[in-house]
């Protein structure tokens, strides 16, 4: 056997590996029991605030949840029902290029997490704390309000509200998509001495395709803090491939 066939036969298992792991079957899925949970929005609708069937609020003009500068206030995700004061809460969106300010200058400050693209989104909250409504602006406000984290639950919620990213159950491998891992997990909370890890996942929807959803873990510190610890690469749609979002 010549030395050019005996690095085919060496390299085609190896090929035909990575093809499978990359086109073909669904990898296996491991289950957690998803929660049932409600954010209370009662202080909203006091307000005069009403939501529209996407879930963004409009409130009145003389609403006091107005003075907040919410530009778009959103439903919350229902996982965030395990913050801790469980004071009533909504997503406040911040658009810094309709007040006329640079959307790419470093404003970490100024949200707790940002979204969107060339036109991004600075995501904050408004709760209703102490008879009034008040902006939850950036990380230091958040931990500063539902700080110490004190169990697996509200660290799944605390995590959700820090980065933004989804929880995913009961999760259904779809044919056709490319698999990346070796097994799809659902979103679940592992207590650790330093505090708790959580699995979430990021989908990228800026720039083209392919479009990526990765599984991400979180460290939640008791104290509040968030620190990503591991980005795996986890499924694609093919059909995304030449999709272009700005």
């Amino acid at each position: 056997m010549n030395h050019l066939n005996r690095r085919l036969l060496i390299l085609l298992p190896l090929a035909v590996g990575i093809g499978c792991r990359l086109l073909s079957f669904p990898p296996p899925v491991t289950h957690s029991s998803q929660p049932t949970l409600t954010v209370d929005l009662e202080a909203f609708n006091q307000a005069g605030c009403a939501p529209d069937e996407y879930g963004s609020w409009t409130c009145p003009a003389d609403s006091p949840v107005n003075a907040l500068q919410c530009d778009r206030l959103r439903t919350p995700d229902d996982l965030l029902g395990w913050l801790d004061p469980a004071y009533p809460l909504a997503h406040c969106q911040y658009l810094p290029i309709q007040h006329g300010q640079d959307p790419g200058a470093d404003a970490t400050q100024e949200y707790i997490y940002r979204d969107g693209c060339l036109m991004p989104a600075f995501n904050r909250y408004a709760i209703f704390k102490d008879g009034q409504f008040q902006l939850l602006k950036n990380l230091a406000d958040l931990q500063a309000t539902y700080a110490p984290i004190e169990s697996p639950d509200e660290a799944l919620s605390y995590a959700l509200a820090v980065t933004g990213d989804m929880a995913i159950y009961g999760f259904e491998a779809p044919p056709g998509y490319r698999y990346l891992i070796d097994e799809i997990e659902d979103t679940h909370v592992v207590e650790t001495p330093e505090g708790y890890q959580v699995l979430l996942y990021d989908y990228q929807l800026c720039g083209c395709g392919p479009h990526t959803t990765s599984a991400v873990w979180l460290e939640v510190s008791k104290s509040g803090e968030v620190k990503e610890t591991e980005r795996t690469p986890a499924f694609e749609n093919p059909e995304e491939d030449g999709l272009c979002v700005d």
